[in-house]
């Protein structure tokens, strides 16, 4: 039996579409016993609508509130709107407490999601995945992107951009695509893309003159700059400090690719949905 302030006819019919019962707080309601029983009751206004509802729950700094739930297992939940916010804070995340808890309810309006007796946790993982991957946008980019050839080996690469991140504050993390190494198994040139908050300041604090210089061609580090909040969101550090992209971020930017990377994504799947071994990978992070 599902609980909530409030049921939409669409709600109601996905409802009894799946043979479960559920009621609101506005009178609207389906009962459902199999074979036995149906009681279905709609019309009821909606009593508590948002003053300004999300218009789409799955893209911009609202979908820090589902990636953030994606990233416990199904056995785990939240106890409070605030503990919701406070882990997306502590992923890297920056969001308000009132976006926080309208995200909540439109995904317990959706059915993804529930919240009773005090617990906040999700009903459908895999769906909450799918409907991010079909509303996915890319980070917003401050500029064209920063194309250099560097001609310092891929490790040295990454440690300048660790040591530039640790003096400078400016944010730096692996795009999803080049994160893919991490998670799944496809071939990829040996060109390291990373978003950043300041591509100048990097490309001017790199290196000594001659180590890179800017170019169009067989370039091997390119720069994305981006103040988007969700290309820095849950990133996962390696032993070195360098900051890889979350297997979500990467999920999502190989499904919004070709055949060829959606056929990579679904290497991800089954370690996104086994929850309880994505806990263990955060942890180990």
């Amino acid at each position: 039996m599902l609980l909530v302030p409030y049921l939409s006819p669409d709600r109601l019919r996905e409802i009894e579409s799946k043979g479960l019962s559920g009621i609101d707080a506005c009178g609207n309601g389906v009962i459902t016993v199999r074979g036995r029983l149906l009681v279905y009751r709609t019309g009821m206004r909606n009593k508590y609508p948002d003053s300004k509802p999300i218009k789409n729950v799955y893209r911009g700094d609202a979908s820090l509130v589902p990636r953030a739930l994606v990233r416990i297992p199904r056995s785990a939940f939240y106890e409070r709107v605030s503990a919701v916010r406070d882990q997306i804070i502590a992923y890297g995340g920056s969001i308000a407490l009132s976006t926080v808890s309208k995200a909540l309810k439109r995904l317990e309006e959706e059915l993804l999601i529930e919240r009773r007796r005090g617990r906040i946790r999700w009903l459908q993982g895999d769906e909450l995945l799918a409907r991010l991957a079909q509303n996915y946008e890319p980070p917003k980019p401050s500029r064209p992107p920063v194309k250099a050839k560097c001609r310092l080996p891929l490790e040295a690469i990454k440690q300048r951009l660790v040591e530039i991140e640790r003096q400078s504050r400016i944010r730096i993390a692996a795009t999803g695509l080049a994160s893919v190494s991490r998670y799944a198994v496809m071939a990829r040139e040996q060109t390291l893309a990373v978003y950043c908050s300041e591509a100048d300041r990097i490309f001017n604090r790199f290196g000594k003159p001659g180590e890179i210089e800017l170019t169009e061609f067989f370039a091997n580090l390119e720069l994305f700059e981006t103040q988007t909040q969700f290309a820095y969101f849950d990133i996962r550090r390696d032993q070195d400090g360098f900051a890889w992209a979350s297997p979500v971020q990467t999920y999502l930017e190989l499904m919004s690719g070709d055949k060829r990377e959606r056929e990579t994504a679904e290497q991800i799947v089954p370690d996104l949905t086994d929850w309880n071994r994505y806990a263990e990978w955060a942890r180990d992070e």
